[in-house]
């Protein structure tokens, strides 16, 4: 857009003049709306302008994730199993074992041989056993029971801001992002939407590394550069909650045993409020978006009527290229009209901004003032 022509009056030069032109001047100074750099309408914000979306972990459904723990009494590879098999005729002929499902879901019965019971309930797996048996003519009429006696669990530490940070043994078909953090107690509401996964390596002394740092992340909810530094080939997984195709790819696989996950912390953030109002540093809400107008609340409000004091403005550093950016509004029209009333970044600075018939208004008063104090010390004895 076409820049108006700028005047430029030094401070040297203002002060040297009379006191009936440094008004004059001073008025100048503010009609000509000193100011370098781009300027934007509120309701026409460019996309890279607009404050970053705001992340409420307390109301993230983590069921977004994927797995959450589901079918956990289901059987799987590397439990253990004890099984007994009866005649029901002879205790003698009575068969108890203790198995472990082997990989590819199966478990090895003596005399039976191998059966498959991955998946299924123990019920399920006990008449599974039941029906081989009498298939290859073992048993008759067997009596069949099967109970878990270990089952295959992942450790799974969860630090950062979640409500009960720990380590937890996860089911091993369930450990997944969502089910770590379920177990932890859910997000807090300092909660970022970035999460960091690192899994161990392949190397003996991963537990150990990772063991060692695991108090500092539960305290600090920050990850330390000094995780998985003992290890060969660990593996980080960075997820970003609010991306949704990211975060459900890499949250759905499986989390091996050792993995330790870390939910940052969201930074305090401020905006400062200046100009006709109160000047104030006040720190955003983590959890929700916190516009212009709240701003403005928070600070106490113009010292003028909005009619008189309706010009706003918001100077925020451009995302990609740092250079101080203003964004015009005006109070009424953000009463009127949400775009108008524009989400706050963290290090936005709001000014209520000075107007000639602030400036006036605030010169006469300063004036009268100056009379009043002037008059009452000539009558004092």
């Amino acid at each position: 857009m076409p820049s108006s022509p700028r005047i430029i009056i030094t401070r040297h030069q203002i002060t040297r003049m009379p006191k009936h032109q440094m008004l004059f001047a001073i008025l100048t100074l503010i009609l000509s709306g000193c100011q370098s750099g781009p300027s934007y309408r509120a309701v026409s914000l460019p996309g890279e302008l607009v404050a970053p979306q705001a992340f409420n972990g307390q109301q993230f459904d983590l069921s977004r994730l994927g797995n959450t723990g589901t079918a956990t009494d289901l059987i799987q590879s590397r439990d253990i199993l004890r099984v007994l098999v009866s005649s029901g005729n002879n205790e003698d002929e009575q068969k108890e074992s203790e198995v472990k499902v082997a990989e590819n879901g199966t478990i090895d019965i003596p005399y039976v041989g191998q059966v498959l019971v991955s998946g299924m309930t123990e019920s399920q797996a006990a008449d599974a056993v039941r029906s081989a048996s009498v298939q290859r003519q073992v048993f008759i009429r067997p009596t069949v029971s099967v109970m878990f006696s270990k089952k295959h669990m992942h450790h799974v530490t969860v630090g950062g801001a979640v409500r009960k940070p720990g380590e937890y043994e996860i089911r091993a078909s369930a450990s997944t992002l969502a089910t770590a953090v379920l177990a932890a107690g859910g997000l807090t509401e300092k909660a970022s939407s970035q999460i960091t996964i690192n899994s161990p390596g392949s190397n003996a002394d991963s537990s150990r590394s990772g063991n060692l740092e695991r108090g500092a992340i539960l305290q600090t909810g920050h990850e330390s550069d000094a995780v998985g530094s003992a290890v060969t080939t660990p593996k980080v997984v960075q997820v970003n909650l609010l991306s949704p195709e990211v975060s459900q790819s890499a949250s759905q696989e499986s989390l091996p045993d050792g993995t330790v996950i870390t939910v940052k912390e969201q930074p305090a953030r401020f905006v400062t409020v200046m100009g006709l109002t109160g000047n104030r540093n006040i720190e955003m809400p983590y959890d929700r978006e916190y516009r212009l107008l709240d701003a403005l609340a928070q600070a106490g409000g113009p010292r003028f009527s909005p009619w008189i004091a309706n010009k706003l403005k918001v100077v925020r550093p451009h995302p990609q290229t740092g250079e101080a950016v203003a964004i015009r509004a005006y109070l009424g029209e953000a009463q009127r009209n949400r775009d108008a009333n524009i989400p706050l970044a963290a290090g936005d600075v709001v000014s209520v901004e000075e107007t000639p018939l602030t400036f006036t208004i605030s010169t006469i008063s300063q004036l009268l003032g100056v009379g009043r104090t002037a008059l009452q010390a000539s009558v004092l004895p």
